[in-house]
């Protein structure tokens, strides 16, 4: 609304531990927002930095949207998890409730296939997550989710025989709301 008029869309609290916080949100076109950044103590006056950022929501954000990988061929595909949203409330498959990630599918060959997923982002809260699912969109079964690690940038790798016909559904995230990043997927047989 107008300054004479406002309406509280989110409120976020810093700690005293210098945290770095985000909060994201779908902003209406045309629609003003004013942002107001203060202390929660009387006379305390601190430097800040504040960035604000605005992107697209990925393409294969959703799983019926999935990008489809060709495994015949050893490939390595890379992509983006900033812009994506929280893909389930329920924590399936030990994904997080909050962690947003993209997805892609393959169809197996009957081979031992490889699938490794590295994240360029680096910190003890940065994991990265690769989710493997069979099923449909709509009534997806988790297989497996392996993570990968975050101050040493390990990748998550999974092996496994990919049963020939089979549609598998990756997921790739982060293990936070605010672990995003752009990402490599190897994948081989």
């Amino acid at each position: 609304g107008s300054c004479d008029n406002l309406f509280c869309v989110d409120n976020v609290e810093i700690s005293y531990n210098k945290e770095l916080h985000s909060r994201e949100f779908f902003a209406e076109a045309g629609t003003t927002y004013h942002l107001l950044v203060s202390s929660s103590s009387f006379g305390v006056a601190s430097n800040y930095v504040l960035k604000l950022s605005e992107y697209d929501i990925p393409q294969n954000d959703k799983c019926v949207n999935a990008l489809s990988v060709n495994i015949s061929l050893s490939s390595t595909f890379f992509g983006s998890t900033i812009g994506a949203l929280p893909d389930f409330f329920d924590g399936s498959c030990g994904v997080s409730s909050t962690s947003r990630g993209v997805w892609h599918s393959f169809v197996g060959s009957g081979k031992l296939t490889r699938l490794e997923y590295q994240m360029a982002i680096l910190g003890n809260n940065n994991d990265r997550e690769l989710s493997i699912f069979t099923g449909h969109c709509d009534n997806l079964f988790c297989l497996v989710n392996v993570e990968g690690g975050g101050y040493n940038a390990t990748p998550a790798v999974h092996e496994f025989i990919a049963e020939a016909g089979t549609t598998y559904y990756l997921l790739l995230s982060g293990k936070s709301f605010i672990t995003t990043s752009v990402y490599e997927l190897k994948v081989s047989e």
